[in-house]
């Protein structure tokens, strides 16, 4: 019982020791230096176990605590290769140290660019259709470009809109403009009006069935906003057209062509079509 006695006493004893001599910690201080011996700053300072301690500071000078149990602490910095320091038999609670590192080659993965044209290399010199191009990459419409529009034979502008989603296109017989029809779903009714724009610019008068004039611009009833946006696509030559918008509803209508419609159709021209078969502009 006595000798039971005795070990766990011994056992209590050592104990304290034990953790007194794992929770010891010495002090580090040193500097980080390159390869050239110039201060460096930022290295950092990793005990074994990789976690970070400290790091240098702008004139590479740094100080951690560690465990004296601790074999070693070790150094790395972007750019350079690591190094490690192992505390010799005999190493102070308090000691300093030098440490250089050697610059390291770092290898860049190849970088790739990739570059999209915004528009059609046949129109980099070009500034006139840059707006078309603009609106197309936001999507809301729908968009003709030149060469869709080559692919239509055609006799009048208007069969160009044949084909486009919400827009339905009436031709009559050759020679008889009053069969066409144009029927935009989004826009219809008393008031409703398709507004028609070339290069940019609105087209104004016309109308076929002679619209009323107001201080907000043109009304026209049900039957006649078709046929004045009609009467206007029809004076363009089909030959003249570099490409064609059309927006079906005051939803689609971007700000430079929302006037008093509630769709409309934008027109540009090739670069040397003539502009005297346009109606008068505003």
């Amino acid at each position: 019982m006595s000798s039971r006695f005795s070990w766990l006493v011994a056992l209590l004893v050592a104990f304290p020791t034990v953790v007194n001599a794992q929770d010891t910690l010495r002090v580090v201080a040193g500097r980080v230096r390159d390869h050239k011996a110039r201060k460096l700053a930022g290295a950092e300072i990793l005990d074994v176990d990789r976690r970070i301690l400290g790091t240098s500071d702008a004139d590479g000078w740094f100080s951690v605590r560690l465990p004296t149990a601790a074999p070693s602490i070790s150094f790395r910095r972007i750019g350079f290769k690591p190094a490690g320091f192992v505390f010799p038999k005999g190493w102070g609670l308090t000691d300093t140290v030098t440490v250089f590192l050697d610059a390291s080659a770092q290898s860049l993965p190849d970088l790739e660019v990739e570059g999209k044209a915004w528009k059609p290399v046949r129109y980099a010199g070009t500034t006139k259709y840059d707006d078309f191009f603009r609106r197309q990459r936001l999507g809301l419409g729908s968009y003709l470009s030149r060469a869709e529009l080559d692919r239509r034979p055609v006799i009048q502008t208007l069969e160009f809109l044949q084909g486009i989603p919400g827009v339905r296109v009436t031709i009559g017989p050759p020679g008889l403009e009053s069969g066409n029809n144009l029927k935009i779903t989004r826009c219809s009714g008393w008031g409703s009006q398709v507004t028609v724009w070339v290069d940019g610019v609105r087209l104004i008068g016309g109308g076929a069935g002679g619209p009323s004039s107001s201080k907000k611009g043109l009304l026209f009833g049900a039957s006649e906003a078709p046929r004045d946006a009609i009467e206007k696509l029809n004076r363009i030559p089909p030959s003249d057209i570099e490409m064609i918008e059309v927006y079906r509803g005051a939803s689609q209508l971007p700000a430079e062509l929302h006037d008093d419609g509630c769709a409309a159709i934008a027109v540009w021209t090739r670069w040397n079509a003539p502009v005297e078969t346009r109606d008068s502009i505003r």
